[in-house]
């Protein structure tokens, strides 16, 4: 992999980090109203604030590695006709110019509106982070199909996002609590939780549906193999959730019990960063074509 495809990797593994980190932890706390005169909120209010940085910047970096890509060459990624072909003449450039709007608003959201606004520093975030949806291998079908891609791969960045970006906010949210608070946090964060785990893995299969044409061929190519890694993954995560939610909170009264959640979650988040790290490498990657 050469230096500017890792740059173009990492830049987007750090907006959709950023962009889920900002959605999933936000929608959390449109149900932790109680946090709001406590220590933990003002915590959450300065990580949500420099998440939301970080979207701006890394939005930036992905649109300069995809100029430097178009224009094959790192030398000429600030020349001012790739800059305007990238962004006037691309797909990738129009919905990149929407969405840097987006993320400016969300960044006046966030250090103005917040915590008066925490509604709409939601639904800037869900609307950043579905619009991803129109950067990938989805906005390359076209007609209906297209547009059903689309809207799955959305839910599928949303559910994700709710889930991963919740469980990394639910370290914030836990610090300084006692067993009895913890429990009420994370029994609100599991009801939902649920629910966006079934999206994320339904709205996963629709995704491969749409993208593999055949096993065989699959298998044998590096964008099955990431995607595989990807699926393996997901599969530990949804074991480590299933772990927390039925074994370990029944228990949640006993120190040991609350140390276990913790070292757990704590994993899961590592995995979780690794999930979307495949996804950030698979977006650079071609899918096989059908034989």
């Amino acid at each position: 992999m050469s230096t500017l495809q890792c740059a173009l990797v990492v830049s987007r593994f750090l907006h959709f980090a950023s962009c889920m980190f900002v959605f999933g932890a936000s929608a959390v706390s449109l149900w932790l109203r109680e946090m709001a005169d406590q220590p933990q909120h003002r915590v959450v209010e300065t990580v949500l604030k420099g998440a939301v940085i970080l979207c701006v910047i890394s939005a930036l970096l992905w649109f300069a590695c995809v100029a430097a890509a178009m224009a094959g060459d790192w030398s000429r990624a600030a020349d001012p006709d790739i800059l305007e072909t990238v962004l006037f003449n691309t797909e990738f450039g129009t919905v990149w110019g929407w969405r840097i709007v987006v993320s400016l608003l969300l960044a006046i959201a966030a250090f103005w509106g917040l915590p008066q606004r925490p509604l709409v520093l939601t639904l800037l975030a869900a609307a950043l982070l579905a619009t991803i949806a129109l950067t990938g291998h989805a906005s390359m079908d076209i007609g209906d199909r297209g547009d059903l891609h689309r809207a799955t791969d959305a839910v599928h960045l949303l559910a994700g996002g709710y889930w991963i970006g919740g469980v990394a906010m639910l370290p914030l949210a836990l610090r300084g609590r006692d067993a009895e608070a913890a429990l009420r946090i994370l029994n609100r964060f599991s009801a939902f939780g649920i629910v966006a785990v079934v999206l994320v893995l339904l709205s996963g299969i629709g995704n491969a549906v749409f993208i593999i044409h055949g096993w065989p061929h699959l298998l044998a190519s590096v964008y099955g193999e990431i995607l595989l890694a990807k699926v393996a993954l997901a599969g530990v995560m949804v074991t480590l959730a299933c772990l927390n939610r039925w074994v370990l909170m029944p228990g949640l009264r006993q120190a040991s019990s609350l140390a276990a959640l913790k070292s757990s979650i704590g994993v899961e988040i590592v995995v979780g960063a690794l999930i979307l790290l495949a996804a950030s490498v698979l977006g650079t990657v071609a899918p096989p074509a059908p034989m």
